[in-house]
């Protein structure tokens, strides 16, 4: 069996991940849907295609030798949301905390480092598989060597395609070959390839399955029974000319290759681990083994300085209590307080600082405290201390859950320490995001109230029978 090499375009899956996934973000409100699009992606074409080798190309900001020959070459792009931008370097430290190799170079594209790569595997009698999302790099395909998944969505349900050339060819009507020649003839408006004037792709098409290639339909012009196509050929053929080189992938680049750096690893190990915990990509935990998430969740988590000292206890409490803003938290073994984010405080419930004793000087706080105090889920918390619902406390979770009302896993951590580490540092931002949404009124007069509403009712639970 050959070995296979699995190559991603990185901006391309990048990109269809950010608008696939609803806009998410970690409780310091780093954005990442793009990055936990990209990797669900990512590990099921891994999972189906079983690679020995994995290599991510990327585009660099910069010029490259096509901007040279066409100044306008990409120049109807828009700007790259910044929802996204900032999830471009996130993905390749993922990318690199799993010893994935990443490929880019000035004056190259994704493209021409895939094409290359996937021409050398060919010659060292290697299967290379693309996954991408751009149309362009269908000219790579070959009949049993080279193959590109291409993912698309239907209904929510994303599926990856596979396509040889024979694929290629039913599906466009086009051989490999003659995707190159049918976007010199008919451009392209995403790169801003001019292609001939009045050829679409239906023209553009017949064209290619009669003439081959351009050069060909160059030479048979004057066998063009149409007038407006034979005209503007004729008047516009160096067009197609430049736009034939501006589609063509390199695949003799140079770059920055080898098979050693590029072979498949331990993709799930302790770096990954953490950098999943750090952007609070909680679907994908699955794929780790539990030896290394329970070291790395030990090791990740903040310091808490146990107070038991009861006069401690009693001016930590006035501290929070004069405090602009705190991060709180409590379950049944105590109290979680952040004052900054090298002050955090752990209260546990023994000795003097009883359960009623923590209950009373958390409700003291919510009713005359100055400042405003934020936390996660509430609701789940006031099975272990029923406190007062109040204007100055600020549950990030039913936020969240206002301004992204669709998607399963708000990235709550597990932890009641870190509920209120990550609500101190996240807790204004969300809550700005929340007013500038206009949802203030709707997250204050309902939400807030019927968390604890809906609370009271799961503690009294409802009159059954099974007769009625």
């Amino acid at each position: 069996m050959r070995e296979k090499i699995l190559l991603i375009d990185g901006h391309s899956m990048l990109n269809r991940g950010y608008y696939g996934v609803p806009l998410l973000t970690n409780s310091k409100g780093v954005h990442t849907n793009a990055v936990l699009g990209f990797l669900n992606i990512m590990f099921k074409v891994i999972s189906e295609e079983a690679p020995d080798y994995i290599a991510v190309a990327f585009d660099e900001h910069a010029p490259t030798f096509r901007h040279e020959m066409y100044e306008a070459y990409k120049g109807t792009r828009h700007a790259m949301p910044e929802e996204l931008k900032e999830q471009v370097p996130l993905i390749r430290e993922v990318l690199q905390a799993m010893n994935i190799l990443t490929v880019s170079r000035p004056g190259l594209e994704a493209d021409d480092i895939i094409g290359t790569i996937s021409r050398r595997a060919m010659r060292e009698d290697r299967e290379a598989v693309i996954l991408s999302g751009d149309r362009d790099l269908l000219q790579l395909v070959t009949a049993d060597s080279v193959k590109v998944r291409l993912p698309h969505t239907s209904k929510g349900v994303t599926t990856v395609d596979v396509l040889y050339a024979a694929d290629v060819k039913e599906k466009y009507g086009v051989t490999p070959e003659g995707i190159i020649e049918l976007k010199a003839l008919m451009g392209d408006s995403s790169d801003n390839i001019p292609g001939v004037p009045k050829i679409g792709e239906k023209t553009g098409v017949s064209l290619v399955q009669q003439y081959g290639n351009i050069e060909n339909l160059k030479e048979h012009i004057g066998e063009i029974t149409k007038r407006s196509i034979r005209e503007t050929l004729e008047q516009n053929f160096d067009m197609a000319v430049l736009s034939k080189k501006l589609a063509t992938i390199d695949v003799n680049a140079e770059i920055e290759f080898t098979w050693e750096a590029a072979a498949k690893g331990d993709l799930f190990n302790a770096s990954a681990y953490g950098k999943f915990m750090e952007l609070e990509l909680k679907s994908l935990y699955k794929y780790f083994d539990d030896t290394t998430t329970a070291a790395v969740e030990e090791s990740a988590k903040h310091e808490f300085e146990e107070i038991r000292d009861l006069g401690e206890i009693e001016a930590v409490f006035a501290e929070v209590k004069k405090a602009k803003k705190a991060g709180i938290a409590f379950d049944e073994d105590g109290v979680y307080l952040v004052l900054s984010p090298d002050r955090a405080v752990a209260i546990p419930a023994e000795g003097f600082a009883s359960p009623m004793f923590l209950k009373a000087h958390v409700t003291d706080i919510l009713d005359g405290g100055s400042g405003i105090y934020y936390t996660f889920d509430i609701k789940g918390q006031l099975k272990h201390m029923e406190v007062p619902c109040s204007p100055k406390l600020r549950d990030l979770l039913l936020a969240d859950y206002l301004l992204n009302p669709l998607i399963d896993d708000y990235g709550v951590p597990e932890d009641t320490g870190e509920k209120a580490y990550a609500a101190y540092i996240r807790g204004e931002e969300r809550y700005k995001e929340l007013c500038d949404a206009g949802m203030e009124r709707l997250y204050a007069d309902i939400e807030m109230p019927l968390a604890f509403v809906l609370h009271d009712m799961e503690k009294e639970g409802i009159r059954a029978s099974k007769e009625t």
